[in-house]
């Protein structure tokens, strides 16, 4: 049985967890809604080199061109690694549509 203090700290974690993905399913449904975004195309152009796969790197060079800053190398690696199934550090098209596909 869990004490109280950790029963309070595990609702608290789900309590989170339950905000934050309201608000990323919600922000993948207003980008599933415009009209000319086409998953696959959104990831061949972040996939620069044509590996079929995304890195970091790649992720960081198109902000970079698009001039979009304040984003550091370690921010698109957390990305690349929560949607990394396999564990390579490469984005896969299937792993990309997990990140930016609503999930209903």
């Amino acid at each position: 049985m869990l004490q109280k203090q950790t029963t309070h700290l595990f609702k608290q974690l789900l309590d989170t967890i339950s905000e934050t993905e309201i608000v990323i399913e919600q922000q993948r449904h207003s980008l599933c809604h415009i009209a000319h975004f086409q998953p696959y195309s959104a990831f061949c152009r972040l996939d620069y080199q044509n590996r079929e796969r995304i890195s970091s790197h790649d992720l960081l060079q198109f902000f970079r061109e698009q001039r979009i800053s304040g984003i550091s190398i370690g921010e698109c690696a957390r990305v690349v690694r929560c949607f990394d199934r396999d564990g390579d550090g490469l984005l896969t098209y299937e792993d990309f549509c997990s990140m930016v596909l609503t999930c209903s």
